[in-house]
């Protein structure tokens, strides 16, 4: 009766465990957001902070060149003056000087010769443009350099991980294999022992890739100012295309 008890307990705890424990973990699966490699670049490239300063500089760089070019051209300059007396000016009789003064003086200056010095000027605002410019590129080729970096060396951890949690499943089996065949006597000892030296070195192994794999989503993370803890997978690249010609003649 209570072997009975304990089978049907066993059997709701099962069910329970594939009803609401199973979906969960799906749904935490589902959650994961996967980037491919392009995604990567992309989003490296709107998350640095170097790069939106760099790009700043070039329009700095361009008004400066464009704020040089205008001391080539004339300088209109307009003076408007307003001025009430309470009473006018007179001379005897005559009056000088009228109640309301108005003045409006206009000017234009043009630069003959200045040594070069404008020439000059404007040459270095045109260095400082290219200079911005090719700030930029450097910025913008070690951004993708970067991330093509980080995002192989979590392709591979997530790899590395997959492989060490295969291996463990593997010689776990293996071991208990030899278990059974030495409980019955059809293997020596030496072969128990040695199966679970091997299965506590793939556990180990697959600790060791396990953190390495946190460490690869942090640097991913970190690149993309993402908290740092979000779980994230990258799509695995194929190393073939499709032949795409048709055999037939």
């Amino acid at each position: 009766m209570k072997t009975i008890l304990i089978n049907i307990r066993l059997f709701i705890f099962f069910i329970l465990v594939l009803f609401f424990i199973v979906p969960a973990f799906s749904r935490a699966q589902e959650n994961i957001e996967v980037f491919t490699l392009e995604q990567t670049i992309e989003k490296a490239m709107k998350a640095n902070l170097s790069l939106k300063i760099s790009r700043e500089e070039i329009q700095a760089a361009e008004a400066e060149k464009k704020a040089q070019r205008t001391n080539f051209f004339p300088t209109f300059s307009v003076t408007y003056q307003y001025n009430r007396m309470d009473e006018g000016v007179n001379i005897g009789d005559f009056a000088t000087g009228a109640k309301d003064e108005y003045s409006f003086i206009s000017s234009v200056t043009q630069p003959i010769f200045t040594g070069f010095s404008i020439l000059r000027q404007y040459d270095i605002a045109k260095l400082g443009l290219d200079s911005a410019e090719i700030k930029e590129k450097l910025v913008s080729q070690d951004i993708i350099l970067k991330a093509k970096t980080i995002y192989f060396m979590l392709l591979q951890a997530q790899k590395l991980r997959k492989i060490s949690e295969q291996t463990v499943i593997q010689i776990n089996a293996q071991k208990n294999v030899a278990e059974n065949f030495y409980q019955v006597g059809m293997s020596p000892l030496n072969d128990l022992l040695q199966a679970q030296v091997e299965l506590a070195n793939a556990k180990q192994d697959l600790i060791v890739a396990k953190n390495n794999m946190e460490n690869a989503e942090s640097d991913f993370n970190t690149l993309l100012r993402r908290p740092i803890n979000t779980p994230v997978s990258v799509e695995d690249i194929l190393d073939y295309s499709p032949f795409e010609k048709d055999l037939e003649y």
